[in-house]
């Protein structure tokens, strides 16, 4: 898919349940079993074979997560450059922009090829009754999107948005011819695939992107990067498969799909709502600079995110499905995939809030204003982590109902807030405004997380809440830790080169963490102590 993940607010436990890539640049969407003790499988493309112990398919897991960071790797470095020559207000414009490219590209991704990857037994006619309705839907609301153009750019006063949108475009009918290949092979959890696909396409928009900035594009450089990244994914992923649709009809592979692809889809309609009110509603209210400044740091944590839950998650919704049928097996997997992913993204986000507002600084003074509601956001993202695992969940267990609810509360809550922070913080500095979209977001990720977890547990799962969250705890405290010893490196620092201080208040932070989950983690502390011994 296109590469909007600076664009795209955080997923939340719908964005989550698709299988495919939703963040693409924001394109995502894993640490192997930390149980296991066999050696390191050879990494393959065929879908690994379940495991009675609990333990996750390792070779999809790796692969996966060579895609995650990969493309951590190459949009982290092109995100950084681009933000040394964009102001706050192109990121803004761009973000602007994409709220309704998003929507059709996530509506895309839900609904009917949220089914066929949920299926246990699919065909040829699932997929292209999928694929002719998913382009249907996708041609036409990019036609739709093309007419009411001057009226977005009038809610929001910016004639500039104009052509920036009509060229944006044509993005929404290549994420939906995309989609479909996208999702067989994940089906097959074919991630070597898809990994060198990916980072092909990363890497050559990331570098129009890079050179549009330097040559003094402003926003057009993102823009570029945006088209760059479409057209060539989808190119490249349709040659991952040699499925082809074919014109035939589709009636009764519809009805087959219908049933689960409506509640996917309710879900995803108020996904969106709670998602995107900040662009929806703030834009036109705080105007493009705050939302720049937000959809940057958003980005910054959406990449660490990825990088700690998005290869776990990408894998769990087709691993869970295929697990369905026994609801111990389900358990044992489900509760792995939570242990494993809190395991990697608290301490990882406590070390970003440390050294978050230091590394806006370094990139440029234009991002320093959004160094407090980083860290707000930090705190958020935690919650957001737990999102894509929880909503595989939900899905491989045939729950998109639950799904559906869900963050239908969480978009009633989202609108009433958003416009009480609009009203309150209308006339205050970008800075101030920034802070009060992250708290208000961190608010309603931790309401619709605990809500979530709460009913995974009693309808879901076979163990009670607090066992389930129990094994999570050490991650907590990691987390916490890390934020702390960070903090005060900081203090310590002060007056110090910015750089110097980043790094040292990196490598405190880090280490702290490290240090707490190998005292207090049990499946950490076995793992150094196996190192330990066998370096002896």
């Amino acid at each position: 898919m296109s590469a909007d993940r600076m664009e795209a607010a955080a997923p939340s436990l719908a964005a989550v349940a698709q299988p495919g890539p939703v963040r693409q640049e924001r394109v995502t969407d894993d640490m192997a079993d930390a149980t296991t003790e066999s050696p390191a499988p050879v990494l393959q493309e065929e879908p690994a074979p379940a495991t009675p112990d609990g333990r996750l398919p390792r070779a999809a897991v790796l692969w996966s997560y060579v895609l995650t960071i990969g493309r951590f790797g190459t949009t982290a470095g092109v995100t950084i450059v681009m933000a040394k020559f964009l102001s706050p207000a192109d990121y803004g414009l761009v973000a602007l922009a994409l709220v309704w490219v998003t929507f059709a590209q996530s509506l895309s991704i839900h609904g009917l090829v949220q089914a066929i990857t949920q299926r246990e037994e699919v065909d040829d006619s699932h997929y292209d009754a999928a694929f002719w309705v998913t382009v249907g839907t996708g041609t036409a609301l990019a036609a739709v999107f093309v007419i009411a153009v001057p009226l977005w750019a009038a809610v929001n006063q910016t004639a500039d948005l104009i052509p920036i949108c009509l060229a944006l475009a044509p993005a929404m009918v290549l994420n939906a011819v995309l989609v479909v290949p996208d999702a067989i092979l994940r089906r097959e959890l074919k991630f070597r695939s898809l990994s060198m696909r990916w980072l092909l396409a990363g890497l050559v928009s990331g570098g129009v992107g890079v050179a549009g900035a330097v040559l003094g594009w402003g926003v057009w450089a993102l823009v570029a990067q945006q088209l760059v990244m479409t057209t060539i994914s989808a190119t490249a992923v349709w040659i991952g498969v040699q499925w082809r649709p074919r014109f035939r009809r589709i009636g009764p592979a519809l009805r087959e799909l219908r049933q689960y692809s409506l509640h996917s889809l309710s879900g995803f309609f108020a996904y969106f709502v709670a998602m995107r009110t900040d662009a929806l509603i703030l834009g036109p209210m705080f105007g493009p600079a705050a939302i720049g400044l937000y959809r940057f740091i958003t980005r910054i944590a959406e990449m660490v995110n990825d990088v700690a839950t998005g290869g776990l998650a990408q894998v769990a919704m087709p691993h869970l499905s295929r697990a369905a049928a026994s609801r111990d097996e389900f358990d044992r997997y489900a509760a792995r995939y939570l242990h494993t992913g809190t395991l990697i993204a608290f301490p990882v986000l406590g070390i970003l809030f440390a050294a978050g507002p230091l590394f806006l600084t370094w990139v440029g003074p234009q991002w320093t204003p959004a160094g407090p509601a980083f860290r707000v956001l930090c705190v958020a993202m935690a919650a957001v982590a737990l999102g894509p695992l929880m909503g595989a969940i939900f899905q491989a267990a045939g729950r998109p109902d639950t799904l559906a609810a869900i963050n239908w509360g969480s978009a009633a809550a989202s609108v009433g807030l958003m416009l009480a922070a609009g009203a309150l913080f209308n006339d205050s500095s970008p800075g101030t405004q920034v802070l009060a979209i992250a708290t208000t977001f961190a608010i309603l990720q931790w309401t619709a997380a605990l809500i979530a977890l709460a009913l995974m547990f009693s309808r879901v799962m076979v163990r009670s809440l607090m066992a389930g969250l129990r094994p999570s705890l050490p991650a907590v405290a990691a987390a916490v830790g890390a934020g702390a010893a960070g903090s005060a490196s900081q203090a310590l620092l002060h007056g110090t080169n910015t750089t110097v201080s980043l790094i040292v208040t990196g490598v405190v932070a880090a280490v702290v963490a490290a240090a707490m989950l190998a005292v207090t983690d049990r499946e950490v502390s076995t793992r150094v102590a196996r190192i330990v011994r066998g370096r002896r």
